[in-house]
C-alpha cells in the first residue's frame, strides 16, 4: 500500500526515486505497479487514503529495466511498449543480484 492524504484515480504508475540523498538512482524509472483501488483509512486522528497495488503476475516482478525519464517527479504513465520486465522473479536470487550489479549499480551516484 502507498499512503496519501488525497484521493486520486489511476490505473497504472511508474515510480521514480526522488533525488534527495546520495545512493539514489535519479532520472530513471525502476519499477511499475498497477493501482487497483483506493482504501479510505482512519487512524483515529486523521483520515487518509491507501492505494491498493495489484500483485504481480505469476513468474514476474515489479522491477523493470531502467527507463530513462526526465522531469517526472511524480506518478505518471508510460507507454507499455517502453517497459521491459526485469529477467528475474526474486531480487535476492543470483540472477537478481547480477542484474542489479549490471543495470542499477552503475546508475547510483
Amino acid at each position: 500500500l502507498v499512503f496519501a492524504t488525497w484521493q486520486s484515480v489511476a490505473t497504472s504508475l511508474v515510480w521514480v526515486p526522488v533525488d534527495l540523498a546520495c545512493g539514489a538512482v535519479a532520472g530513471h524509472a525502476l519499477c511499475v505497479a498497477k493501482i487497483t483501488g483506493i482504501e479510505e483509512l482512519d487512524d483515529g486522528e486523521q483520515k487518509y487514503y491507501a492505494w491498493v497495488i495489484a500483485p504481480f503476475e505469476k513468474g514476474g516482478s515489479y522491477w523493470i529495466e531502467p527507463l530513462k525519464v526526465k522531469g517526472q517527479l511524480k506518478l505518471f504513465n508510460v507507454d507499455d511498449c517502453l517497459i521491459k520486465p526485469a529477467p528475474f522473479t526474486n531480487p535476492f536470487s543470483k540472477a537478481g543480484e547480477q542484474w542489479y550489479q549490471e543495470k542499477i549499480a552503475p546508475l547510483i551516484y
